[in-house]
């Protein structure tokens, strides 16, 4: 049994042919489609064609990156449930909403909700016992849409713009051994399709090529629920390498780390990797490799 789940790990990880290239990990990149969707249709768009729809975790994020309007990756089960991304079920730590039900953008008698007009009057009788004045959505409102700065609660069967982004590098926190967040991370795309040998997956365990992806690596894994998260270094068959096929360049590794052979990055310290048993359960960081 050991000699077979140890063969399949072989193909799973040398399958992959030797890449040499630099990563740019750190800059995520959005686009607003203007299409009118609910949620659920806008989240399967984005995740068939980009990453995701946007999660957005800071003000400066909200402000300086994903300045456009339309459904964000932000939602909720019900009322009595936390907000929650809908990328890796992140709970939100940040939110914007707007302050109050006629901040929804009042026009000449008209509530503006992105290419939609709805008459003020009927849509603010239809809500008025779902929302409280400055506060977060209640009610039936349970996914959230972005218009001119501020965050808005809605139905999510209603129909929106919405914003889809590609970010390179993923925090996953779950707590796996490191060939299970192999195949966490390789099934990403699809997450009913199972893993396979060839390398045909569009996400992997994370290669962190040069000194920016390091650090920006450093800072995602400070959310992390571990102290060290894993990279896709791996020690096998006599030598280190990276999961996605590119070269390691870094020379300060050891030579014969007996079980200590998979690579982690920590969240505190200046060693750009230090490696431990593969058996141990940790956070991971997942990249979607270049086409």
């Amino acid at each position: 049994m050991w000699r077979k789940t140890h063969s399949l790990l072989l193909l799973l990880l040398l399958a992959a042919p030797l890449r040499v290239e630099a990563t740019g990990l750190r800059a995520p990149n959005f686009t607003h489609h203007r299409g009118s969707d609910s949620w659920r249709e806008a989240q399967a768009y984005c995740r068939r064609h980009y990453t995701d729809l946007v999660t957005i975790r800071d003000q400066q994020e909200d402000r300086e990156v994903f300045t456009g309007q339309g459904w964000i990756g932000l939602h909720r089960d019900d009322p009595a449930s936390e907000w929650k991304w809908s990328r890796g079920g992140e709970t939100a730590g940040f939110t914007s909403w707007a302050n109050s039900e006629r901040d929804r953008y009042l026009i000449s008698g008209q509530i503006r909700r992105d290419d939609q007009r709805v008459d003020s009057n009927r849509y603010t009788a239809k809500n008025k016992d779902n929302k409280k004045n400055g506060d977060e959505p209640v009610g039936g409102e349970n996914c959230a849409y972005k218009l001119r700065g501020r965050w808005y609660g809605d139905d999510c069967g209603e129909r929106h713009s919405f914003m889809c982004y590609d970010q390179k590098l993923v925090l996953v926190r779950e707590e796996k051994t490191w060939e299970e967040a192999l195949l966490h991370c390789r099934t990403l795309e699809d997450p009913g399709k199972p893993a396979t040998a060839r390398p045909n997956h569009r996400y992997d365990l994370a290669s962190l090529l040069t000194p920016d992806d390091r650090r920006y690596a450093r800072q995602k894994t400070q959310r992390a629920s571990t102290d060290e998260v894993w990279t896709g270094l791996r020690f096998l068959a006599g030598r280190w390498f990276w999961v996605g096929g590119e070269e390691v360049l870094y020379q300060r590794l050891p030579g014969c780390p007996a079980q200590r052979h998979c690579g982690i990055l920590g969240k505190i310290g200046t060693r750009p990797w230090g490696v431990t048993d593969c058996m141990e359960r940790k956070n991971f960081l997942c990249y979607r490799k270049s086409p």
